[in-house]
């Protein structure tokens, strides 16, 4: 049994997952979606993807080879790229990591029967796709920003485990839109906050 007081390299091992796969689906619940297709009630994967953010889309891609699905991204108006896909052997690859919707937070998977490579690769796919590093007057922070409060927990719990502390804020604000309107409408938002500098050191040699 770990305590979250105790720095560790790694947890345990079951094997199962690389870490592109983990990435996968770590970028799947930052920047992506699991959807029910209206039309014929099967599920459908996608990702936006933002700019300058090659390494992520490789990653994505490799993935997309390993289990003979076809994509492509398409590049939208505003320089991000997007894409949508239903085909039965990736979403089985989802199914098979117990991928939830969002609001369940971390897939069941990530506790009990995957690889470290497979649960470093999913942190790093979350942190790459809704990350941030944030410079301060007394050094900085890492964070991720979800808005998913189970999410957020779920990932401050797993890297509890490996002896990073963080914090988790909840807010909420107004977001103005391409076309300057707000539409009076507040979002939810929940951060997780890693300011410790002996755990941002630590973040920074697994991560």
């Amino acid at each position: 049994q770990y305590l979250p007081v105790t720095k560790i390299d790694k947890l345990f091992n079951n094997n199962n997952g690389s870490y592109n796969e983990g990435f996968f689906i770590g970028y799947l619940l930052g920047d992506g979606w699991l959807t029910i297709r209206s039309d014929n009630g099967k599920k459908q994967i996608g990702f936006c993807i933002g700019k300058n953010k090659e390494e992520a889309e490789t990653r994505l891609n490799d993935v997309f080879t390993t289990y003979k699905t076809d994509c492509n991204f398409k590049m939208r108006s505003n320089g991000t790229k997007e894409v949508h896909v239903s085909n039965k052997t990736i979403i089985k690859f989802i199914e098979k990591y117990q991928v939830q919707n969002k609001d369940l937070g971390l897939p069941l998977s990530v506790w009990n029967n995957t690889s470290e490579e497979f649960r470093k690769g999913l942190i790093d796919g979350l942190f790459s796709s809704d990350g941030y590093i944030e410079l301060t007057n007394h050094g900085g922070r890492i964070g991720l920003t979800s808005s998913r409060r189970k999410l957020i927990e779920d990932v401050s719990i797993l890297l509890g485990f490996y002896g990073i502390k963080s914090c988790i804020k909840e807010s909420t604000n107004t977001v103005s839109f391409p076309n300057n309107k707000t539409y009076q409408k507040e979002y939810y938002r929940c951060d997780l906050n890693i300011n410790d500098i002996l755990s941002i050191k630590h973040f920074h040699k697994l991560f």
